[in-house]
């Protein structure tokens, strides 16, 4: 019984992690990319830390742990505290279901002083990560503005994989005059996915046997 036990569990857990770990991520080309969060209890590693998907929160957010502490994004891209949290989630709603070549421009903030947003979907890409291969959505949001002499230039682009319902991968570039620099610095990409129940499931299966009384 014992025996049949571990065979079961060591099954099990190989399915999770083949369903996880392999292009099954993919989002298949038959349906739209709506936007979804990764399933409660998902964890995502990436070389800038470490994210354990919560819950759902209202439309479009997402409530995770991200190294220890609760956060909540919008679209995965949005701080929930952003200052313009509202605007940007409105706006930027109006880009999914994803599709490459989609493009918008929107401006946030004063009127006197707005910061002007550009979204495109530039394409399509399955990327490789030390996590895995991903098929995804590349989204790229630039942002432009001035505020007491300051300029704000600036580009943030998004892998997000529908498969998963998360962003596997995030780079940064910032400009000056017109001059585009990348910022690897601020950039990261997943290491690992561990998936809910994949960690219960391999604790049954390295569980030592007990000494069977005689």
């Amino acid at each position: 019984g014992r025996m049949r036990a571990h065979r079961t569990a060591a099954v099990k857990l190989a399915f999770l992690v083949a369903i996880w770990v392999t292009p099954a991520l993919a989002a298949s080309s038959s349906r739209p990319a709506t936007f979804r969060c990764p399933p409660p209890g998902t964890s995502i590693v990436t070389t800038a830390g470490i994210t354990v998907a919560l819950r759902d929160g209202p439309a479009l957010h997402c409530i995770a742990k991200v190294d220890g502490a609760e956060k909540e994004t919008i679209l995965q891209m949005i701080a929930g505290d952003d200052e313009h949290a509202g605007e940007l989630r409105d706006e930027m709603s109006k880009m999914w279901p994803l599709v490459a070549g989609t493009s918008r421009v929107f401006y946030v903030g004063l009127p006197s002083d707005p910061i002007v947003n550009h979204v495109t979907v530039t394409a399509r890409a399955a990327i490789e990560t030390p996590a895995g291969r991903f098929d995804t959505y590349v989204i790229e949001w630039s942002r432009f503005g001035a505020d007491c002499g300051t300029i704000l230039d600036e580009v943030h682009r998004y892998f997000y994989a529908p498969g998963l319902g998360a962003v596997v991968k995030y780079e940064r570039d910032y400009g000056y005059g017109g001059d585009k620099f990348s910022d690897p610095a601020r950039g990261w990409e997943a290491t690992k996915i561990v998936p809910p129940g994949v960690q219960a499931a391999s604790a049954m299966v390295r569980r030592p046997s007990r000494a069977v009384p005689e």
